[in-house]
């Protein structure tokens, strides 16, 4: 899963503002600039539902630039990555594809200048990013990896364009460190160089300067701070962006194991026991899109699974009888709506029968 990792910046550079404008003029950009914020957002505290009637309303207003379906293609990766369910598989390549092939679109360029390049080679850079990302989740290396290059290539022809595109930074600094992280000896052979600290301060830059999807380039540094298993840094950065995304699922998931790291086992099964089982219950079958809705059984059975692992290595006080005899209830119940996903499920089920 680490090339996922590679990858995981161009989640950041869905959009950002552009220079300032001259007097007088209209900024173009600010309705789409707008939109951008809301949609991150709502992606970002796990409203999903509420997203995706957004990028529907986005669609209908036929932007200049066409990136509503890169928007799908975002809240579909976190349904697949973060809820363990890939039963959108066709929606997503389906939306990915589209955004791709509208956003290559070089046709408006040479009437609408630099700055309409620049935008429209950002969401590109986006659409590529995500379908990299998918394709790590399913061990399609070598596309993920062709993808990640043209991704990163894409942000950096965007920032050339237009220099005050600062989130871009974030996201080249993020590919930077991961790709110096997981080459091993390849990149000394193909002159790459060791750009791991070269990423982590482009990606810190982005940071302070971008003005847009400050969240998301966090959590690029919070996984890097995982790999390099620095867990307090890692969880000051998860405890900030939790401060604006408390329904963060996967920064809930990610706090958790730091803490569990940390040797804070206690915690780690509290906040997973607490807050995230909860925040997972209260979001299973809630409306997505056209009448499809989410089912969280697959993270769920994971979720229960951790918690009782955790008790089990805590001398098994700190979750009662009766409770522990209602997860296994709960799990056997949930097993029954698993549905197809990267990862072994009903391997949790199973093993959840001996904690």
């Amino acid at each position: 899963m680490s090339m996922k990792f590679i990858l995981i910046y161009l989640t950041l550079v869905s959009s950002t503002l552009f220079a300032t404008k001259p007097v007088g003029q209209k900024d173009i950009w600010k309705d789409l600039d707008l939109q951008t914020r809301k949609v991150l957002d709502l992606i970002a505290n796990d409203k999903l539902g509420e997203a995706f009637t957004l990028i529907k309303s986005i669609e209908n207003d036929k932007s200049e630039i066409p990136f509503h379906n890169c928007f799908r293609a975002a809240a579909l990766y976190k349904v697949t990555e973060e809820f363990k369910d890939k039963e959108f598989d066709a929606e997503f390549n389906s939306y990915v594809a589209d955004a791709v092939k509208s956003l290559e679109d070089e046709s408006k360029d040479a009437t609408k200048g630099s700055i309409y390049k620049a935008k429209r080679l950002q969401f590109l850079g986006s659409a590529y990013g995500y379908r990299g990302m998918y394709r790590t989740l399913a061990g399609l290396w070598a596309s993920a990896f062709f993808d990640g290059k043209r991704g990163s290539d894409t942000l950096e022809e965007s920032l050339k364009l237009d220099p005050t595109l600062f989130d871009n930074k974030a996201g080249i600094g993020t590919y930077l460190y991961w790709r110096s992280a997981k080459s091993g000896l390849v990149k000394y052979l193909l002159f790459w160089g060791d750009k791991k600290k070269e990423g982590i301060a482009y990606l810190k830059e982005g940071v302070a300067e971008g003005k847009i999807i400050k969240q998301w380039s966090l959590g690029g540094l919070l996984r890097i701070y995982i790999e390099e298993k620095d867990w307090h840094t890692a969880l000051e950065y998860a405890n900030q962006i939790l401060k604006d995304c408390p329904n963060d699922t996967g920064t809930l998931r990610k706090k958790a194991m730091v803490l569990y790291m940390m040797g804070k086992k206690e915690d780690a099964l509290n906040l997973l026991k607490d807050v995230l089982l909860p925040h997972l219950k209260a979001m299973d079958n809630t409306p997505l899109f056209d009448k499809k809705t989410l089912n969280t059984a697959n993270v769920q059975v994971e979720i229960m699974y951790r918690v009782l692992k955790f008790n089990k290595e805590l001398g098994g006080k700190l979750v009662d009888a009766e409770t522990k005899k209602k997860y296994l209830e709960d799990i056997e119940a949930l097993s029954k709506r698993i549905t197809p996903s990267f990862s072994d499920i009903r391997e949790y089920v199973s093993n959840a029968k001996e904690l």
